[in-house]
């Protein structure tokens, strides 16, 4: 394969070599596309923006940042799974109601309306199929 001036006609072609070890990287990891946000300034920060916001972890999940901003290869976690990396980052990932989002956490709630007047009117946002309920 080396010598191929091309790579692009190995998927359509019986060409490929397949290793049947049983493992993939897929065993160890859950690989999914880069995010599109819409706004990751707004839905994507690092430990200390959340904290100096005040706003609770419980709604934030670990996500690696970008290739370009990784500074190595080999990436480890902590106990609790948080990559032990710079920058960390971390997702405002929420699937609940605006009302059980009031119940639950009003700093969170007032952080997602900080965002209507510019970020809910960028293009990804705005077209989103899934939108909060009013209250």
């Amino acid at each position: 394969m080396s010598k191929e001036r091309k790579w692009t006609r190995f998927p359509e072609k019986e060409i490929r070599c397949y290793n049947n070890s049983g493992i993939t990287i897929g065993d160890y990891f859950e690989i999914k596309r880069g995010l599109a946000t819409g706004d990751n300034s707004f839905f994507i920060m690092s430990k200390k923006k959340i904290n100096d916001l005040g706003l609770d972890m419980s709604f934030f999940k670990t996500v690696l940042p970008s290739p370009r901003y990784l500074k190595t290869d080999l990436v480890e976690s902590d106990d609790g799974g948080i990559p032990l990396i710079e920058p960390q980052c971390f997702l405002l990932d929420c699937k609940l109601t605006e009302q059980e989002i009031m119940k639950q956490s009003t700093t969170i709630w007032e952080y997602l309306h900080s965002g209507i007047e510019k970020t809910s009117q960028k293009y990804l946002c705005k077209n989103r199929k899934m939108v909060l309920a009013r209250a």
